[in-house]
């Protein structure tokens, strides 16, 4: 994260990036968890281990970054708008 965001993130905007980044990441492994329970669950005991190692690891690694990368973004357009806001004139 930026300085500067850092800097300007209030206690809520914390929290929402916190929330976002977390849930997101579980609802990601859920589905995964779930796709490959389904997928594997056939197969035998090693292969569902296996299924299920992968399917826990690879949305935490590639979940929790993107989450946390997005809702950064989308705070940083949350404060251009709200500046683009103040300057415009009023009807």
């Amino acid at each position: 994260m930026s300085a500067t965001i850092k800097k300007r993130m209030s206690l809520r905007g914390m929290v929402k990036l916190a929330s976002w980044t977390i849930f997101g990441t579980l609802g990601c492994l859920a589905i995964s968890l779930a796709y490959n329970w389904i997928s594997f669950r056939e197969m035998g005991g090693e292969a569902l281990r296996q299924g299920m190692i992968s399917a826990t690891v690879l949305p935490i690694i590639l979940a929790g970054p993107l989450f946390f990368y997005l809702t950064t973004k989308l705070r940083e357009l949350a404060i251009a708008n709200h500046k683009l806001a103040l300057l415009q004139p009023t009807a």
